[in-house]
């Protein structure tokens, strides 16, 4: 009996070491193949089309109770596209549920915005029909909302692609709103009013402390994107606001992302000038030196990107700041050239946040190859294109960023993605055939390149495992050590 256990334990032994033994090299033909187990079955349909990303979600959203006492959490089901963020699902889904003057709706081609972790929510004039507490409530209701959403830390709120103010007099700014503690709406509310200038007293006498959207120029030049910081403003009125946010935006960011601004030692060679304008709307003239734009260029800064910078900085915080002018020495800046948005015209140099909106970027990292690695690497999307995994696999597909290697093999293109659909936890990628021939034929490392999108497509969609079609079927070999027709775990990329 003691030899019979003493053998099984010795076989046991034998079949374990074996497992773990090198596989044999490859040979260019085997007379005998040897057995291998089937696959897994895969009950899953290769997608066509990206319909199927839509999908119902419950969301949790934040509105007063009957008595105006307190935000109540309710988890509603909403449908939603998977392929693109959920804030304007879920705020569309407050707007309707709102009770106000008029129906409440968003306006533009971009009605909501997200930068750097900045939620801008851009309301139809409509909402002016409230009044200031109404308005305010409305706000909370938004921020809390969406500030459990991912990517979102802070959110403004325009009307009409304007700040509006949070007293009669027109002085007072709602500011960035940030996540609030569990107070009362009318406590918060009496907070409100406590900042608001005294009865009889001047706007420019009343100190303010807020949060304010900061957006600084990219680096890169591509573009602007926003820091969210508190300020300390010796007053409430336009030219005090509009002092205090251009001097901290000259002051400079941390953020390696940005322009060096606070290396142009740039001041103001005089106070902005406010003037009103048609419909109770201002508009404010900003001085700088007369080198402004040489200085600019010296410093690599792109003066287009500072331009955008200070308008949107501006009428995001300053209640009813329709516009601003910028005047070099005596010469008022009316156009700029952008290597991508190419060249703009403003009229009697009249800028507005619209003018500027294309220039509000999204990032995301995404990992290229750097010196045989992959590496993290923070790269920008228009408006709207950050969350959509089909624009994400076209930066995969497109040329490497500076510093980096080509990731995937050139010619892919959009019609090679056939189609995208979640099922569970599970993303369906189908792509083309010729995708298959192409990655085959390009000897590119496919590790890297399945690393690369598994990570960025399953955090884009929040799933733990991604499976590749091509051609309306699981290809197990492309012609290197990548199983693609098994599920690939997702592994969050650290930027």
């Amino acid at each position: 009996m003691m030899k019979k256990r003493l053998l099984c334990l010795m076989m046991i032994s034998c079949l374990a070491l074996s497992a773990c033994a090198p596989s044999p090299a490859p040979v260019e033909e085997q007379a005998d193949p040897v057995a291998t187990l089937s696959p897994a079955v895969d009950g899953n349909t290769p997608p066509v089309g990206d319909a199927a990303l839509m999908a119902e979600e419950t969301f949790a959203l934040y509105l007063p109770d009957s008595a105006g006492e307190h935000l109540l959490c309710q988890y509603v089901p909403l449908q939603s596209n998977r392929g693109r963020h959920p804030a304007e699902t879920v705020v569309r889904a407050i707007l309707t549920r709102t009770v106000a003057p008029m129906p409440l709706t968003l306006v533009g081609n971009t009605p909501i915005e997200i930068s750097g972790g900045v939620c801008t929510v851009h309301l139809s004039t409509s909402a002016l029909l409230m009044d200031a507490r109404e308005y305010y409530t409305l706000c909370l209701s938004l921020s809390a909302t969406l500030d459990e959403l991912p990517g979102i830390d802070a959110v403004n709120v325009l009307v009409a692609g304007q700040a509006p103010a949070l007293d009669i007099s027109g002085h007072l700014p709602a500011g960035c709103l940030l996540p609030s503690t569990a107070q009362t709406l009318p406590v918060l509310w009496r907070s409100v009013e406590s900042r608001r200038p005294a009865v009889g007293a001047s706007a420019d006498s009343a100190p303010l402390t807020a949060a304010c959207s900061l957006y600084f120029p990219l680096a890169d030049g591509s573009g602007v994107m926003p820091e969210v910081r508190s300020l300390t403003f010796p007053g409430q009125s336009p030219a005090q606001l509009a002092q205090g946010l251009v001097n901290a935006l000259f002051s400079g960011s941390s953020n390696p992302l940005f322009a060096p601004l606070a290396s142009l030692s740039m001041d103001m060679t005089a106070a902005p000038e406010v003037i009103a304008v048609t419909g109770g709307a201002r508009r404010i003239t900003l001085h700088f030196p007369a080198d402004l734009e040489s200085r600019l260029r010296q410093a690599s800064i792109e003066p287009a990107c500072l331009y955008a910078a200070l308008t949107c900085t501006l009428t995001t915080f300053i209640p009813s700041l329709q516009s601003v002018q910028i005047q070099a020495g005596q010469n008022r800046i009316t156009s700029v050239i952008h290597p991508t948005f190419g060249s703009m015209l403003f009229p009697g140099g009249v800028m507005t946040r619209a003018d500027y909106a294309p220039f509000i970027l999204e990032s995301r990292s995404l990992l290229f190859p750097q010196n045989g690695l992959l590496m993290p690497l923070t790269v920008f999307f228009p408006q709207g294109e950050a969350y959509s995994p089909r624009r994400i696999l076209l930066k995969l597909f497109g040329d490497a960023p500076q510093n980096t290697d080509r990731l995937t093999p050139e010619g892919l293109t959009d019609a090679d993605i056939l189609g995208l659909s979640v099922q569970g936890d599970t993303l369906l990628v189908h792509f083309s055939g010729r995708t298959a021939d192409i990655i085959k034929g390009s000897g590119m490392n496919q590790q890297m390149m399945c690393r690369s999108i598994t990570s960025a497509l399953g955090t884009c969609l929040n799933v733990r495992r991604v499976r590749y079609y091509f051609g309306g079927e699981a290809l197990s070999d492309l012609g290197q050590d990548v199983v693609w027709d098994g599920d690939f775990f997702v592994l969050p990329v650290q930027p």
